[in-house]
């Protein structure tokens, strides 16, 4: 019989044949937010998996380092960030998922990205994230709000360089909640787009693996779990 000596062993190694050998019903997946696994557990992948909201960011990384068996998956946020068996959606947050891929408020969302992309082609340089303007009471508008931390700032010139990367990567979760609201208040709009709007997370379309991770977090998503 042949003998094996712990000591020739490669950690690395030996923990991802270590995690490779574990069932899918022995993995847990963490997803940031409070109410987000109801969108993520629609998505193929995930299905097999036991999912569980995992609150903020800090709360996900806190769990996985302690459990070889738990994953997590995080909002892009404005830092990129290379972590073990915790994978960044290739989005600010979910909500610039809603604003772009929700099928439903299509219509009322085109509405918002046309004020979005003219906000960008006038400022370009961003530096302020934005908030409703409470003082316009028949039609949505928003404004600059709190200054963004100058930390952030060469992220953000890096990813965000048209209109396209300014709704996927620029911190819209306010705007998009604040416009859901509004839809949810306007008498003209239908009662399928009002319920759509009062659950619009749940309510978006669901998108392939390959659409919420970047190419190579989506390559690292499916050859570990």
């Amino acid at each position: 019989m042949t003998e094996i000596s712990v000591a020739n062993l490669d950690f690395t190694e030996f923990s991802h044949s270590a995690e490779g050998m574990l069932s899918s019903s022995d993995k847990k997946i963490f997803f940031e937010g409070k109410i987000n696994k109801k969108y993520y557990q629609q998505i193929t992948l995930f299905r097999k998996y036991t999912l569980e909201n995992g609150g903020s960011c800090s709360d996900i990384k806190n769990k996985v380092s302690k459990n070889n068996s738990f994953y997590g998956v995080i909002d892009g946020d404005f830092v990129r960030e290379d972590l073990d068996r915790i994978y960044q959606i290739d989005f600010y947050s979910i909500e610039n998922i809603v604003l772009i891929y929700h099928d439903t408020l299509d219509s009322h969302l085109e509405n918002l990205r046309r004020d979005l992309k003219n906000h960008y082609k006038k400022e370009k340089l961003i530096r302020h994230r934005l908030i409703q303007n409470i003082n316009c009471s028949k039609s949505f508008a928003f404004e600059k709000g709190s200054e963004i931390n100058l930390q952030f700032y060469d992220y953000i010139d890096n990813k965000i360089n048209n209109e396209k990367t300014f709704l996927k990567y620029m911190d819209l979760k306010k705007i998009v909640c604040s416009y859901m609201i509004f839809l949810k208040q306007d008498p003209t709009i239908s009662k399928e787009c009002k319920k759509a709007a009062k659950d619009y997370i749940t309510t978006c379309k669901v998108i392939t693996i390959d659409e919420l991770f970047s190419k190579s977090e989506s390559k690292r998503v499916q050859l570990e779990l």
